[in-house]
């Protein structure tokens, strides 16, 4: 059986468990990855893009792209 602790399990297990309707596995994906991937869209977008959107506005829109797809299979 997977460990109680979110921060303690596989990728893997925590995408089964948000296919699966699991708020608090789509939470630990969010907190593991939402700080790399906001200072890495920090690091790479034009100074158009930042002018028009904030890092954390991007970063939301990757993960409801990401958690809609991830329900549908």
């Amino acid at each position: 059986p997977p460990p109680d602790d979110p921060t303690l399990m596989t990728d893997h297990s925590l995408l089964r468990l948000v296919k699966a309707g699991q708020d608090d596995a789509a939470t630990a994906l969010y907190l593991r990855y939402a700080g790399h991937l906001r200072a890495l869209t920090a690091r790479q977008s034009s100074p158009a893009l930042s002018a028009r959107m904030d890092p954390d506005d991007i970063v939301q829109s990757v993960f409801r792209t990401f958690f809609r797809r991830a329900a549908l299979g």
